[in-house]
């Protein structure tokens, strides 16, 4: 959605268990601005990014605001507090 705050906030809440703090959500929403624009400035990056993978892509949202907020996941799942079980 438009909402990259909210976003945000259920994306770590999701993978922490937990609400981020005031800064990580700054980080986290930056991030996810720089990503937009890496992948605005050529469209084509976000479609060749978003073919990797089995999942469908959501075709009512834009393939480049997808990209970015995948990247952010990226950023989380890698982040100390997210433990997966495998």
């Amino acid at each position: 959605g438009e909402d990259v705050d909210a976003m945000v906030v259920e994306m770590f809440r999701r993978l922490t268990s937990r609400t981020p703090t005031e800064r990580e959500r700054e980080i986290l929403v930056r991030g996810f601005a720089e990503q937009l624009e890496y992948f605005e400035a050529d469209p084509k990056r976000a479609d060749l990014f978003l073919k990797t993978g089995k999942a469908a892509i959501e075709k009512t949202l834009p393939p480049v605001r997808i990209a970015a907020a995948a990247m952010v996941a990226n950023t989380l799942m890698n982040f100390d507090e997210c433990v997966m079980k495998r």
